[in-house]
């Protein structure tokens, strides 16, 4: 009975997966790619033997199509940038001009993938993927806290922010704990106080110190007790101050004198060492001197010295025998003048109107949340937040203590920590709110929040028009807080910030210390600013006639500096010191990609590929991640010896073989960025041989050919990507961005603000989609 039974369902389960797969072969019909036959033929003439269902080198079987219209389009797309970069089809590398493969078919396998996708890939739908929320990064949180607010706190205690995808403005890698919230809540208030700092010139703050409890320089010369400093022969003592900010202070000195001779005691004041106005102490008994000064914000040495000793126990009058100095005490006063309101922080006063403390309270909140949330506001979420307020105040607490309270709640909410946008409210793409579309482009182009101007039109909805959108870039990159580009994307696209831990071996490296490490940070940095604000070709990246060097950095180089010697200034570069003319020439470059004793040219070969190429290779096979014998490297020529050596593996040189090349033709250049011709062994070769045949030889010979890659753009593209939209690239975005990156560089001359452009445009930029 029971076998009876089961054959029934059996036959229909067996019909149920005939239909679905039958709809899964409609599915793919409609969505699959028509690939001409050129193409067809030629992986079938030169792929199929490795790439097929029988030999499936690398995972890949290429006589399967992948299923939907982006994955077909990515594959092809990844073979195209494999054969481009003679990767695939693989060549003989020791006889390149034997290949089967001709040039003329490897350029045309090119340029019809380039015309498939071309044709193909506007007909994708539209498809904006998910951004985690992101918190805002520790260079983020300094930013807008400056440029809200007007004040900066030291932020170097937040714990360090984690990278996603070489940025630390990826939702998916950026962590939140407990430490997070309590450094946060410290600065946060930290603000608050600098903010509403309650200073009164009326009633300004005293600091006060007994003489007997200040530091007797060389213990000699006083004696000090009863909180007096008798000094009986020239003597000083000195007191260390703290002050809050920049400003007027006054030095309030309450001395006497024992007066013998034919001059009064004289006192001279020093401050942080330099000498005040001679004081003549004239009367006996204890006087008030006061000296105004304009002082820095921070710690000071007061110095009080007795500088005219007088004794002559022979004298008739005992009266007249000594003249000794009598100090009571220090009192330093202030600020005295009124504290100025910083540009950024004029909104916040205006704010504060009102005739009584709840009105104040509520109009200063109404006009804070929203820049400091960065979007409109709800009703009870400001009645909220001025309940707690009025809360603090009945509790006892000033105005201005009700103030800080309010500030610091507003920075430690999630709403200020936190981006947080919209979800759609469909499975289709749909344009983000104006307000988000607003912090998404204040956060791309200057790490900081939306200006007055930006955060008015993403509430209008006007920041939605194409044509806004590019007036709004444009704006936003002529303003100085685009800087941000060169110190935060730029300084972390290059790996700028590993140079703090790069730690080259003081004995062979004499001379690298943290100003010149600095240095290097910075140069590259200005690099990236002169072609952003110049609107160069993103290309002089790599290769330009002129640096920026302040006088550390010039003399390291071997370059002239005149003025400031902190200051660094544009210098063009003529003759053999054009080296030095792009990133490649900087030491920033140099020291990051080499180890602590010695340069590493695989290092600097798999860093071009995977930062400025985009094409990182694979882990090295188990057992092959070093050199055999490593102790034997003590010069250029072993190291080369031994690096091929390494690519003679069958199973490292398909990769070493291009990576090599590039790393070596910076040879030249030590573990610091030292240029020399010699080693220790010679001449050095900084010669290599490119799988396409290309041979370079130096630094010149690398520009030409990394000038020459249209990856180098395409990649800068995908970097600028991933830290706009804080996710990583999939299929479909590179799809979108490499098709119009091509356009970009068929047309010629490429700009910074050509590629942001291309970002902003982009659907994972403006729009979301519902991922549930």
């Amino acid at each position: 009975m029971f076998r009876l039974l089961a054959q029934p369902v059996a036959l229909v389960v067996v019909a149920a997966l005939y239909q679905q797969e039958a709809l899964l072969a409609q599915e793919r019909t409609r969505d699959s790619v028509s690939i001409p036959a050129a193409l067809r033929e030629f992986v079938q003439v030169h792929c199929t033997d490795c790439h097929d269902s029988d030999r499936t080198k690398g995972g890949l079987d290429l006589t399967i199509a992948p299923v939907g219209k982006v994955a077909q389009l990515w594959r092809w797309s990844h073979m195209r940038d494999r054969v481009h970069a003679f990767e695939m089809p693989p060549v003989d590398l020791s006889n390149i001009d034997s290949s089967d493969l001709e040039a003329a078919e490897r350029t045309a396998f090119v340029e019809q993938i380039d015309a498939l996708l071309a044709r193909e890939v506007p007909t994708l739908a539209v498809d904006p993927g998910q951004v985690t929320v992101r918190r805002l990064s520790r260079g983020q949180w300094w930013n807008t806290v400056r440029d809200l607010l007007g004040v900066e706190v030291d932020t170097a205690g937040f714990p360090a922010d984690d990278l996603g995808y070489g940025f630390d403005s990826i939702g998916d890698a950026l962590t939140f704990s407990t430490l997070h919230l309590e450094k946060y809540l410290a600065a946060s208030r930290a603000v608050a106080e600098l903010v509403f700092h309650g200073e009164d010139p009326e009633h300004p703050e005293r600091r006060y110190y007994e003489a007997e409890s200040m530091h007797l320089v060389n213990n000699h010369g006083a004696s000090m007790s009863g909180e007096v400093a008798n000094m009986f022969t020239n003597a000083t003592i000195e007191q260390a101050v703290q002050v809050p900010r920049d400003g007027v202070y006054r030095l309030r000195i309450v001395a006497g004198g024992r007066q013998a001779g034919d001059e009064p005691a004289k006192m001279l004041p020093r401050l942080d060492g330099k000498r005040l106005d001679v004081i003549e102490v004239a009367n006996t008994g204890a006087s008030e001197f006061v000296i105004e000064a304009r002082l820095s914000g921070g710690r000071h040495k007061v110095s009080l010295s007795f500088i005219n000793d007088y004794y002559n126990p022979k004298h008739p009058d005992p009266k007249q025998r000594d003249r000794n100095l009598h100090i009571d005490a220090l009192e330093v006063i202030g600020p005295m003048d009124v504290r100025e309101v910083p540009s950024e922080q004029l909104w916040l006063q205006s704010s504060l109107s009102g005739r009584t403390d709840e009105a104040r309270l509520r109009t200063m909140i109404t006009a804070m949340l929203p820049r400091l949330w960065r979007r409109e506001v709800t009703p009870e979420e400001v009645r909220r937040l001025h309940r707690a307020g009025i809360a603090r105040r009945k509790a006892g607490e000033s105005l201005v203590q009700a103030q800080r309270f309010v500030l610091a709640v507003a920075l430690t909410s999630p709403k200020f920590l936190f981006r947080v946008e919209g979800r759609a409210r469909s499975q289709t793409a749909e344009p983000l709110a104006g307000s988000e579309l607003a912090a998404r482009l204040s956060y791309f182009l200057w790490a900081s929040a939306p200006d007055s101007d930006l955060r008015s039109l993403g509430h209008s909805q006007r920041l939605r028009d194409p044509e806004v959108l590019v007036q709004q870039v444009d704006r936003l990159l002529r303003h100085h807080r685009a800087n941000s580009l060169a110190t935060e994307f730029a300084a972390q696209w290059f790996e700028l910030r590993a140079l703090a831990d790069c730690t080259p071996d003081p004995d062979r490296f004499v001379g690298f210390d943290d100003s010149l490490r600095q240095a290097f940070a910075r140069e590259s940095e200005l690099l990236f600013l002169a072609i952003q604000r110049e609107d160069r070709d993103v290309r002089d990246l790599l290769d330009c006639d002129f640096t920026h060097v302040n006088a550390r950095l010039a003399t390291f180089y071997g370059l002239a500096h005149d003025g400031d010697p902190d200051v660094f200034v544009r210098t063009e570069l003529v003759g053999r010191d054009q080296l030095r003319g792009g990133l490649l020439g900087h030491g920033s470059m140099h020291v990051i990609t080499s180890n602590p004793t010695r340069t590493s040219p695989v290092k600097r070969g798999k860093w071009l590929l995977e930062n400025l190429l985009g094409q990182a290779p694979p882990p090295p096979p188990p057992g092959n991640d070093s050199f055999a014998d490593e102790d034997a490297i003590d010069d250029s020529a072993t190291l080369r010896k031994q690096m091929a050596q390494h690519r003679g593996r069958s199973k490292c040189a398909v990769c070493h073989v291009r990576m090599d090349a590039l790393g070596l033709a910076m040879e030249r250049f030590d573990a610091i960025g030292r240029y020399r011709e010699r080693d220790s062994a010679g001449v050095i070769d900084a010669s290599g041989e490119l799988p396409d045949g290309r041979k370079i030889d130096g630094l010149v010979g690398l520009k030409k050919v990394l000038v020459g890659d249209p990856s180098f753009v395409r990649t800068m593209a995908h970097k600028l990507f991933v830290y706009a939209v804080g996710r990583e690239m999939r299929p479909v975005d590179r799809l979108r961005i490499d098709l119009q990156v091509r356009r970009l560089v068929r047309r010629g001359k490429v700009t910074v603000r050509d590629l942001i452009l291309v970002i902003v445009r982009d659907p994972a930029f403006g729009q979301r989609i519902n991922g549930e």
